[in-house]
């Protein structure tokens, strides 16, 4: 850290080095995790697997000691979670796979988002997040062609909607007729019933609806193959309507103030999301010129003013295609403090501009802090001289870390006054080259050389994958990379358009400080840096590892006895003392599928007591709804790599059905469907041989406290609480009446009504079980609908009648019925599963086998290739004699402050 004189050299007083020292504390107390997912490509079957390297850094780019556990969850369009994976972390590294479900995944948008637990501190703004589309193997779908003009029209817009449907061999689909639903994915707006021409055209307009997301517009089309099943599509609507462009303004620093002169960033966005250039003015009350207006890249752009007082500002845009707009400009302060930060990228120092409100008192201090790779390297008092109202200081750059620089404006209260981010070139970036070439007929060797920026050799850890370039397009741009991402976009806020850019390009200097003027964000509460009692909410995870504490009358009980005995094979005893806090740790537990521990606590004497156990429990974070724009589905204005990747995966699937039954995908070994068994359930065969529905120890796994009633009605089709025989209320599934055993035993069994039962006494019975147990108690629950010969609850003559009936068979972990689920000092613990990685699958490219001789999308995929001492690595994958040319993606790091990527296309 250099603590740096003030321009009149002013020392430094007791207050400021109190000051730095606090947030320095702040900053190793509470270091900041950042993880980076390299994917073995950008789209996906949902019977695929998505291999998956993890990197989790520490804000030097070295690896995170913090964290043991990384959560890795897929999101639909809702937000909702449809898969969630653990993945072990050693010294920053994780990598693994998440085999997709077509049962669960349906074709759409997805968002792939990675966090440890400690990462939840900062918000869901420090996650990793990446968009992906996951199609489906469908050979009888249609191709469609789709563009729309909105144009106002009677004081209303509509949208024209022009859309050609075709069959995958090129034809028109003819006379199609199509069910339409236009709706933005929360709610509907139109029904419609329409019919293709000869063309396989139809045309028509809609009134666009007032309250629709329209970035996210889209028109679900129903039809009738010529098979006569029934199917859907997805039709994203490419509305772009300038009229509807969303123009921000964001001053530097934070705030506008009268008579100081302040610079304002601009950022320009398209109905699609996207970022449009536009040009204009800034205009007074009186309709006079203050400033030009014009972005130079992607919507973004910067102008100067000096705000007067008694005066309001407009901007005056001129929007795509010559519509002109007004937008209002922030609120101005009457009073106060700006700040200006100039980083040239040609000068050696970075020159920060402080002004002040004449108004503001003579005396007193200010702190200029700089900080970055989580440290303060830079900090200094302003002391504006007696007359003066502004302040230049000079910092040489060599002062301050490579990368993002975020400059603070603190009062000496400690009250932040004015935030800027800049970009400070560094030497982070490793060289990989590439080599690669025939070694046999049917396989390729590589080799990697990594050097530093100055040629010095690297050991690290790296991740490669190669794919078909004749079925996946790997743009580099938009395509994630470890630099890009862990240099500059994990610091900023929202979508960042090709961030790809701003290192591939030369001279873009000036784009990415337009950037970081109108993204950037702070990840911690300035409040929360100076509170010395400040306390992070969520603690950092591990694999094979359980913690908690022991309470007794709501006090922490020190000098206690617990122990840990594991439930599966292999068995596990350990036992251990709690700490003066309570808490106690059970580390280096053996790996075990599906874990289940019971934790319990022993008094002094050897004996339970009254105490209760808790454990540290992995929370999962929230999540909302994507805004994020839509990806396309590969049917829609398609090419040739998306048809070739589809028509792929056909003929793939043809040929694996026909090696196993039923279909398979590759993983180290070829997993064989079966029916679902429940260990240690007592199911019934009678009630009709094997269940209809099994919801096994993984989907309880998943659902952890969700409550049996809410899990029932989630995954039971029909499942519900309602009015049977306008009587009484009681648990349904369809027409029929549910009835439920626990462990073998049916709970009517135990039901003893009243003298004179209320009407809803029988179903607030079982209701007691169904809300107390949860997933978490549970091992497995079966569901079988069958007709039987019953007696119904409200038959007083008990005369047995035929109906039909769904029977649902929950087995508990403790096999003893429903409330054996918590006894005094004793708790049963199931944490959530880790993922353990798996080998991708290389198959031998032969001439007698057909069906492997079909190239799947990935060819390879290496997800920890370790360098030498001498920064070399070698490695050979399978390829056929006539294979197409490939695209190499690496992804790595030295796990010490220096990351790198490099891509090639490979014509083998």
């Amino acid at each position: 850290m250099m603590l740096a004189d003030t321009v009149r050299a002013q020392s430094i007083n007791n207050d400021v080095k109190d000051i730095v020292a606090a947030i320095d504390t702040f900053n190793t107390r509470n270091p900041a995790e950042k993880v980076f997912l390299h994917i073995d490509r950008p789209y996906y079957t949902n019977t695929d697997t998505i291999w998956i390297k993890g990197y989790l850094l520490n804000n030097q780019l070295a690896y995170s000691a913090k964290s043991g556990l990384l959560h890795t969850e897929l999101l639909n369009d809702t937000g909702r979670v449809v898969m969630r994976i653990a993945m072990p972390v050693l010294d920053g590294i994780s990598f693994g796979q998440m085999v997709l479900d077509s049962a669960l995944i349906t074709e759409g948008n997805y968002t792939l988002r990675a966090y440890t637990g400690w990462m939840q501190n900062n918000g869901t703004e420090s996650f990793f997040t990446r968009q992906i589309y996951i199609g489906r193997v469908d050979e009888g779908s249609l191709l469609a062609k789709i563009d729309a003009i909105a144009a106002a029209k009677n004081g209303k817009e509509t949208v024209d909607t022009r859309v050609q449907l075709l069959r995958q061999d090129g034809s028109r689909a003819i006379l199609q007729k199509v069910q339409l639903k236009l709706t933005d994915g929360q709610r509907t707006f139109l029904n419609q019933n329409v019919q293709t021409d000869v063309e396989g055209k139809v045309n028509f307009g809609f009134e666009l609806p007032a309250k629709a997301n329209t970035s996210r517009l889209m028109f679900v089309a129903k039809y009738q193959t010529q098979t006569g099943e029934y199917k859907t599509m997805q039709l994203p609507v490419p509305i772009n309507s300038p009229g509807h462009t969303d123009v921000q303004f964001m001053p530097e620093g934070g705030y506008m103030v009268n008579n100081l002169t302040s610079r304002v960033g601009i950022k320009a966005i398209a109905e699609n999301g996207r970022g449009v250039n536009v040009t204009g003015e800034v205009i007074d009350s009186k309709n006079n010129i203050v400033a030009p207006i014009k972005t130079l890249h992607k919507g973004m752009g910067v102008f100067e003013i000096t705000p007067l007082p008694s005066e309001a500002y407009t901007a005056r845009i001129v929007l795509p295609g010559g519509t002109v707009k007004s937008y209002p400009l922030p609120q101005v302060k009457p009073s106060g403090v700006v700040m200006c930060v100039m980083n040239h990228p040609e000068r050696p120092s970075v020159m920060v501009v402080i002004q002040r409100s004449a108004n503001i008192a003579e005396t007193g201090n200010y702190l200029l802090v700089a900080q970055g790779e989580g440290r303060v390297c830079y900090a200094a008092v302003i002391n504006f001289k007696q007359g003066t109202n502004s302040i230049n200081v000079m910092i040489d750059k060599q002062l301050l870390a490579s990368g993002i620089i975020r400059f603070t404006l603190l009062s000496m209260q400690k009250t932040p006054l004015a935030e800027r981010v800049i970009y400070i070139e560094g030497n982070n970036h490793l060289n990989i080259n590439i080599k690669a070439g025939r070694q046999a007929t049917d396989s390729v060797s590589m080799d990697l050389h990594v050097t530093t920026t100055d040629g010095q050799p690297v050991q690290g850890a790296f991740s490669i994958a190669v794919t078909d370039n004749n079925q996946v397009k790997a743009d580099s741009v938009n395509m994630p990379d470890i630099a890009t991402y862990m240099l500059l976009t994990s610091n900023l806020k929202g979508e960042i358009e090709e961030p790809g850019y701003y290192f591939a390009q030369a001279n873009t200097a000036q784009h990415l400080d337009m950037l970081l003027l109108t993204q950037g964000w702070t990840a911690y509460i300035w409040k929360d840096v100076f509170d010395k009692a400040y306390k992070p909410e969520f603690l950092p995870g591990y694999a094979n590892r359980v913690t908690g504490k022991v309470v007794s009358g709501n006090r922490p009980q020190a000098n206690i006895k617990v122990t840990l005995l594991s439930t599966k094979q292999p068995v596990v005893f350990r036992d251990t003392v709690t700490d003066s806090n309570g808490r106690f740790s059970f580390t280096d537990l053996p790996r075990i599928d599906s874990p289940a521990f019971i934790v319990q606590a022993v008094g002094k004497k050897g004996n339970m007591f009254e105490s209760m156990v808790y454990i540290d429990e992995f929370i999962p974070s929230k999540t909302s709804i994507s805004l994020a724009p839509r990806i396309a589905p590969w049917y829609v204005n398609t090419d040739t790599t998306l048809l070739n990747y589809n028509k792929q995966n056909i003929t793939r699937k043809k040929e694996l059905d026909g090696l196993y039954a039923g279909g398979g995908r590759y993983l180290q070994e070829v997993i064989i469907k079966g029916r679902k068994v429940i260990k240690g359930s007592k199911f019934y065969a009678g009630y009709g041989a094997v269940p209809d529905l099994v919801l096994d120890e993984k989907e309880m796994n998943t659902a952890k406290k969700t409550s049996i009633e809410q899990l029932l009605s989630k995954r039971v089709s029909g499942f519900s609480s309602r009015l049977f025989r306008k009587k009484a209320l009681e648990y349904m599934v369809n027409d029929g009446l549910a009835y439920f055993f626990i462990d073998g035993f049916e709970i009517e069994t135990f039901y003893n009504p009243s003298d004179s039962p209320t009407p809803n006494e029988h179903y607030n019975y079982v209701r007691s079980y169904l809300s107390q147990l949860t997933a978490e108690d549970v091992r497995g629950i079966e569901v079988k609908t069958t007709m039987m010969m019953i007696v119904l609850p409200d038959d007083k003559d008990k005369k047995k009648e035929l109906h039909r009936v769904t029977y649902i068979e929950i087995t508990t972990w403790s096999g003893d019925g429903a409330f054996m689920k918590r006894a005094k000092g004793r708790v049963l613990y199931r944490p959530f599963p880790v993922s353990w990685p798996k080998n991708f699958y290389q198959p031998k490219y032969t001439s007698g086998n057909k069906a492997l001789n079909n190239l799947p999308a990935t060819i390879f995929w290496a997800p920890n290739l370790i360098t030498d001492k001498e920064g070399k690595a070698k490695l050979t994958f399978m390829l056929p004699p006539k294979g197409p040319a490939c695209t190499v993606i690496v992804n790595g790091a030295n796990m010490d402050g220096k990351i790198g990527y490099n891509r090639v296309k490979l014509g083998l």
